[in-house]
């Protein structure tokens, strides 16, 4: 076993012991900053849904699109930035009405996800976040589901910047704090 002289002893203790505590705060900020980008989105998600389903009118069984114009929007009609997909899918799976940014593709669709749920998925080979949720008509009946998505390009983004920064970050602080606390045992 290697002997360490009492400066290298009192460094790697206080090393190992802050290098737990720093694992722990770099996770603890990348959670954090997860949850905050995945609920920005989830928000994002929820404020559509309410304007769909605000255009929406459930009358004899059957899913009336109130307000055509919500499907028309600019954000709808093409890939932007930011664009929103959305999609009607019938309680059989079939497709019954789609955004025009959509073109020849379609939103997935899990049919055993009961009642509202996000999660992300690819959508034409690029991730996507998505919501999706019942339509249900007054009497309880389950008509169909509302899907809605969005890319999660510039999130993943920030996201993979700051795992990056972090992981490098990690070995950098604890070899500084290393040679200050071997410094400061010496003294």
């Amino acid at each position: 076993m290697i002997q360490l002289n009492f400066r290298n002893r009192i460094a790697f203790n206080y090393i190992a012991v802050t290098a737990a505590l720093i694992a722990g705060l770099f996770f603890i900020i990348y959670f954090t900053v997860s949850d905050i980008v995945y609920g920005h989105l989830d928000s994002d998600l929820d404020a559509e849904t309410n304007e769909v389903y605000n255009s929406l009118v459930v009358l004899n069984d059957t899913i009336i699109y109130a307000n055509p114009f919500e499907w028309k929007e600019s954000e709808h009609g093409q890939i932007e930035v930011n664009p929103t997909f959305m999609q009607i899918i019938d309680k059989s799976g079939t497709v019954i009405k789609k955004t025009p940014n959509l073109r020849g593709t379609n939103i997935s669709f899990n049919p055993a996800i009961k009642n509202k749920q996000y999660f992300n998925t690819i959508l034409a080979g690029s991730p996507v976040r998505q919501l999706q949720t019942e339509i249900i008509s007054p009497n309880n009946k389950i008509l169909g589901y509302l899907i809605i998505a969005i890319p999660l390009e510039e999130s993943a983004v920030v996201l993979n910047n700051l795992q990056y920064t972090l992981v490098v970050g990690y070995p950098i602080v604890l070899i500084v704090l290393f040679f200050i606390s071997r410094f400061i045992a010496g003294k």
